[in-house]
């Protein structure tokens, strides 16, 4: 909290005698007190983003662990000869490699994904956030352009396609797809136009700082929105109840039925029926720590043939020059399963 000084008020009384100078212990205590407790010449340090690593009990995982790293390959095609028709082998696999730096290897494994069901959405989804998140920015375009193809009555094929457009600094396509979802009716997806809003938002500051100066937007919807942290979470099953959960430093629990607390955090509407996006903004943040989890409360999807995949971005200084944004995708194995995600420390 900021605490100004307080002028004295004019006086046509004598003055009185000058009090001694403050003590240097004294001097560096309003100092303290006027920055919030930190040292006025010491800036904040920079807010830390941890991320929980995915790391499922499997056969196949267990054998790549065992193995040395000139015997990945074998060991793979090996293992995939077993588990090679499941998704979550190729993705798990994948993952695993990345963290060993073999990342071409890795997006060789991880292209088995869309090997697997050309027209299913659901996996397409998947292999999109998974190549996003790896920086393979022109490979997730053309996936999430397939998925668009495939579900136009989806405001979240727009959505993920935007995104990769804002990464790959194509802001005009972007805004038009952002936009598209903010002004159309989206049925049981009611409420993603206001997370849209925002995120278009973001993406006009951007492309102003870039130097666009045509923006294809109704002026009275511009306005940013920045904020000290933003938490995004999308799921991959539809007719799927997932929940966002983040516990803030003073042990408060943000979440669908608390989606206002008392230092200011924000839920967003609660996605019951599927795909999400649910976010926690927090315009000022307070010191400490924030644990993010993910509630996986349960489906009614009769197509449901595997784990539900999620996918969780984490924004510090959202919508600033300096903001920072990291992202992960875990697999559910259950309803009523609860994931710690991970945590973000100011």
């Amino acid at each position: 909290m900021l605490i100004g000084s307080v002028e004295e008020p004019a006086t046509s009384a004598p003055a009185a005698e000058a009090p001694p100078p403050p003590s240097p212990g004294e001097e560096a205590e309003k100092k303290e007190e006027k920055n919030g407790g930190a040292a006025e010449d010491e800036p904040a340090p920079p807010p830390e983003i941890a991320i929980t690593p995915w790391d499922p009990e499997t056969p196949y995982l267990k054998a790549l662990k065992a193995a040395k790293r000139e015997q990945y390959l074998e060991t793979y095609l090996e293992q995939r000869k077993v588990h090679g028709t499941s998704p979550a082998f190729f993705l798990d696999c994948a993952d695993f490699l990345y963290r060993e730096k073999q990342d071409r290897l890795a997006l060789q494994v991880l292209s088995n994904v869309a090997e697997l069901e050309l027209a299913n959405d659901r996996l397409l989804r998947v292999l999109g956030h998974r190549l996003a998140q790896q920086g393979e920015l022109a490979l997730a375009k053309g996936v999430f352009e397939e998925v668009l193809r495939l579900r136009p009555e989806e405001p979240q094929s727009y959505r993920d396609l935007a995104l990769v457009l804002d990464r790959l600094e194509d802001h005009a396509r972007a805004m038009e797809l952002l936009w598209h979802v903010v002004i159309h009716d989206w049925d049981r997806f009611d409420g993603i136009e206001i997370v849209a809003l925002m995120e278009l938002n973001r993406v006009i500051a951007r492309a102003k700082r870039a130097g666009t100066a045509e923006i294809p937007v109704d002026p009275r919807f511009v306005r940013l929105l920045d904020t000290d942290i933003r938490i995004v979470l999308t799921w991959d099953t539809d007719l799927t109840d997932m929940d966002l959960w983040v516990t803030e430093p003073s042990g408060e629990k943000a979440f669908y039925s608390n989606n206002r607390t008392t230092i200011g955090g924000l839920v967003s509407r609660d996605f019951t029926q599927g795909y999400g996006p649910e976010e926690y903004l927090l315009k000022k943040r307070m010191p400490g720590v924030y644990r993010i989890e993910a509630n996986y409360y349960g489906t009614s999807s009769p197509e449901l043939t595997g784990p539900t995949t999620l996918q969780v971005e984490i924004f510090t200084n959202f919508g600033r020059p300096d903001e920072e944004r990291k992202a992960i995708t875990l697999r559910l194995e259950g309803a009523k399963d609860v994931v710690h995600v991970g945590d973000v420390t100011f």
